[in-house]
């Protein structure tokens, strides 16, 4: 009887001893949980974001348009500049404490005046236009990537030098308006949001 005594003992003390530690083991999952999920909240959040306006010209806009950037800076002071280049770019950084931003870019092509083209030569001209914002979370992570925000594009098409002296024949015509129109685009970042094109992305 004593022996059998001794043997129920025991095993009553593991059988405890393995409740008690279920029992650790479950608060410990319980928090770890409510961490996780802490962090996957503060992690919706933006913690820092690039935004950069690009323009690029096909490669005989130039020589016969002149083209005038006007944009918007970080501090919502606007810029104006005109291109010299077929590529330009500007790009700046923010932090939760400078949103929400407001971020505008302008492209503006004026045919130059007494053009002087040769009338045989084939010319490519075109405006591409866009704002690139992304955003990453305090674990680092990208949460929002967006390439081409309120993409204008007009193409870039080949002309011969007669048919752009003259925009108004029947061949340019179709597309006089699209390659001198004025591009505007304007992206809102928030520190849980973009709008652009009265749309709404949040970034989670």
């Amino acid at each position: 009887m004593k022996t059998n005594n001794k043997f129920f003992k025991g095993v009553l003390a593991i059988c405890c001893g393995l409740i008690v530690c279920g029992s650790f083991a479950s608060c410990d999952k319980d928090d770890n949980d409510f961490e996780v999920k802490q962090d996957n909240g503060d992690n919706r959040e933006l913690a820092s974001a690039e935004i950069i306006y690009k323009v690029s010209l096909a490669s005989q806009e130039l020589a016969v348009d002149d083209v005038v950037v006007t944009y918007t800076d970080k501090e919502g002071q606007e810029h104006s500049m005109t291109m010299t280049d077929n590529e330009w770019t500007w790009k700046c950084n923010l932090t939760p404490a400078d949103c929400p931003k407001n971020f505008v870019l302008k492209v503006k092509p004026t045919r130059k005046e007494n053009l002087n083209l040769d009338k045989n030569a084939q010319y490519e001209v075109g405006v591409l236009s866009k704002i690139i914002v992304r955003v990453k979370n305090k674990a680092g992570r990208t949460i929002c990537d967006c390439d081409g925000l309120g993409l204008s594009f007009t193409g870039f098409h080949q002309f011969t030098g007669e048919q752009l002296m003259n925009p108004w024949s029947s061949t340019v015509s179709g597309w006089f308006d699209d390659l001198t129109s004025t591009s505007k685009k304007t992206v809102e970042v928030f520190p849980s949001k973009i709008i652009y094109n009265k749309m709404t992305q949040k970034y989670w």
